[in-house]
């Protein structure tokens, strides 16, 4: 296990509360993106705090910025994946963990090279929609079920 997840471990529960706060308290709005690679598959994000779940790339937004930027700058920042604001379409949003979190759609064309931001994500994978890992958020759970049902 790495360092990272390890400390992760040990300061989830701290950080899962304080989380929680955060949100109820400021409402703010943290946009996840469901992208697709050439194959058809997913992409899936870990963070080294909160629920350790595998989960969509994404987060909050700055003070003044849209949703819809707010995404495209998370997924840069998380993965190094660049998208256009007019790539991403709005699947629809979910309310967890006191939180809003709308859900947009990419598909990305071509090689795709990831670089993960060590302070947030531990790791990344491409998963099978229809075969996604034990440990899945919620949210990624929702946003593949809903674009299948599309």
């Amino acid at each position: 296990m790495s360092l990272w997840r390890l400390l992760g471990r040990l300061l989830s529960p701290f950080a899962i509360v304080l989380f929680w706060v955060y949100n109820r308290t400021f409402r703010t709005v943290r946009p996840r993106v469901l992208l697709f690679d050439e194959d058809g598959r997913v992409l899936l994000v870990r963070s080294w705090t909160g629920y350790q779940e595998w989960e969509l790339p994404g987060g909050g937004c700055k003070k003044g910025e849209t949703p819809l930027a707010a995404a495209v700058r998370e997924l840069y920042e998380e993965t190094g994946v660049r998208a256009v604001s007019s790539e991403l379409i709005l699947l629809g949003e979910m309310y967890v963990h006191g939180y809003r979190a709308p859900v947009y759609v990419a598909h990305h064309i071509g090689d795709v090279t990831l670089t993960l931001d060590p302070w947030e994500i531990t790791s990344f994978q491409w998963c099978d929609p229809s075969q996604l890992p034990l440990k899945t958020g919620p949210i990624a759970r929702w946003a593949v079920m809903k674009n299948v049902q599309k």
